[in-house]
């Protein structure tokens, strides 16, 4: 992690909680949060010069301070190309999703987006 995320990385949650890098450092080498895993799917990049910014749907399972959860989000995450090769500089994620039902309408919710090639900044675009 202390390789790919930038000096001044800042992480921004849908609850409005800021993350730096010490912050995520200090987690992961104290544990706090375990993940079981971590899943993304309708992954976008999109690319324009030296920047780079993904976005995905996360699915992830695991504990928080030893107590479980189970939740999917939105994030975009940005990276920017350095001289020495490609850093995390941004990222910001939604709250967490209401839990998809199985059957016809939480398939179909989780599917309600599709991709529309537009050349450099591919965008998601809500299906109508």
């Amino acid at each position: 992690m202390d390789a790919i995320l930038a000096d001044d990385f800042v992480l921004v949650t849908g609850r409005g909680n800021v993350y730096t890098k010490a912050d995520l450092l200090k987690e992961a080498r104290n544990k706090t949060i375990v993940y079981e895993f971590q899943k993304d799917s309708a992954q976008t990049v999109r690319l324009w010069g030296n920047t780079a910014v993904v976005t995905a749907l996360l699915k992830e399972k695991g504990t928080i301070s030893g107590k479980p959860f189970e939740k999917r989000l939105w994030f975009s995450d940005t990276y920017v190309r350095t001289p020495i090769g490609w850093r995390y500089v941004f990222g910001q994620a939604s709250l967490p999703l209401p839990e998809w039902k199985t059957g016809r309408l939480g398939w179909a919710r989780l599917t309600s987006y599709t991709r529309r090639r537009t050349g450099p900044g591919d965008r998601i675009r809500r299906k109508r």
